[in-house]
Formats: structure tokens, sequence, C-alpha cells
């Protein structure tokens, strides 16, 4: 069961309807299908009743989708707790040849989650430390 297979899931059974729930996550009809067709079988379950003019949960798919929601919703919280965490220990390594702006170095130093370490360095050294990578050379 993959992540990516419990999206397609929660977005057919809130949409009731599986060319609406392909339309909301960007992927064609058929591959949707495909994809909640492998998540069945995989789980060994019908999670929809499906008849020509409607799809509706089913037993299984009514149990699975309150845990499913959790899951996602674990993963996208992990997801933005590591992504903060990399952004802060991540330092933005900034080099400038005599004098850096005051109101620059008062942007950059109150950003959030930026650490800044600021080096006054001739340009030939900046360079050399750009190439080395541990001088930023955006």
């Amino acid at each position: 069961m993959e992540l990516r297979q419990l999206r397609y899931f929660v977005a057919v059974a809130e949409e009731l309807h599986f060319g609406r729930a392909a339309n909301r996550i960007h992927i064609s009809g058929p591959a949707l299908s495909q994809q909640i067709i492998a998540l069945e079988r995989e789980l060994g379950a019908d999670l929809f009743v499906r008849d020509r003019r409607s799809v509706r949960l089913s037993e299984a798919g009514r149990t699975l989708l309150p845990d499913a929601r959790m899951m996602l919703a674990l993963a996208d919280d992990a997801r933005n707790r590591l992504q903060r965490v990399a952004a802060e220990s991540v330092p933005v390594r900034l080099g400038y040849v005599s004098w850096l702006p005051d109101d620059i170095a008062t942007v950059l130093g109150s950003a959030v989650s930026l650490r800044l370490d600021e080096w006054v360095l001739p340009s030939h050294v900046q360079a050399d430390r750009v190439a080395e990578g541990t001088l930023e050379s955006r």
C-alpha cells in the first residue's frame, strides 16, 4: 500500500466519481482506476461499489477512509517538519568583497529558519570558495 494509492482512494471516496477525482489529482481516469484496482487487490477487498451510474464506498472503503486520511495527514506533517529542520540546518554562506548594505543584512538576518554566514573576502578567494562549494553561487 503506497501513500499515492491512499491519496487516490481518498479523492475517489470524497468525490464519489472517478472522473472528478482524476481531474482533482491531475491524473488520467484509466490510471486512477488501475491504481484503485491494485490497492483493492493488495488489500483483498473492494473499496467501492461501482455500477454504470454511480460509485459509493463499500463497507471496507468506509473502514479504510478515516485511517487513510490519518496516515496521509501524518505523512504530510512528517514531511513538513523535516523540511523545516532541513531549512534550519543549512546555512546560507554569503561572501562579499568589502561591505554588505545594512538593509540587506537586516532582511536576510530576519528571515525565518535562515542561518546566515557572512564572509568578507577578496573576489579571487570567493571564486575559489564557490568552486569548493563552501560559498553560495546563486
